[in-house]
């Protein structure tokens, strides 16, 4: 996961456990993982095997935004404004270069580079490489 439990449930103080389970806020911190892999997937190799702080900080935003959206009686409105506002501009400026992530994120258009996933007849592992 690109974010825990605790980074979501700090941006949801008003929501609490007893509101939304731990097994939700991981539902919605795996959708907010989603929506990363979605716009990144052109410019980095995504799922991130290591987790760039600035990702974490994004996906925890989405997760809490979700919850927010989910359980509107518990926030306020401007809370949820913001959220969203904060998360898309920091999605927007990794997609059009304005910020950038760690080398060591795998970038994949800028350079030329590709991420393969080896397979067998067999059976199926995950051995993620860089090739041009």
């Amino acid at each position: 996961m690109y974010c825990d439990i605790s980074d979501v449930r700090r941006r949801t103080m008003a929501v609490t456990e007893s509101d939304v389970p731990d097994h939700l806020v991981e539902a919605y911190i795996s959708e907010g993982q989603d929506v990363i892999d979605n716009y990144l997937r052109l410019i980095y190799a995504v799922p991130f095997l290591s987790v760039p702080t600035s990702i974490k900080r994004i996906c925890a935003d989405i997760a809490a935004y979700f919850i927010m959206r989910d359980f509107p009686d518990r926030i306020f409105e401007q809370d949820l404004e913001r959220l969203e506002r904060t998360y898309t501009k920091d999605i927007q400026d990794l997609v059009n270069g304005n910020t950038t992530l760690p080398t060591d994120s795998l970038p994949t258009s800028s350079v030329g580079n590709f991420v393969y996933k080896v397979e067998s007849d067999g059976s199926r592992w995950d051995d993620y490489n860089t090739g041009n």
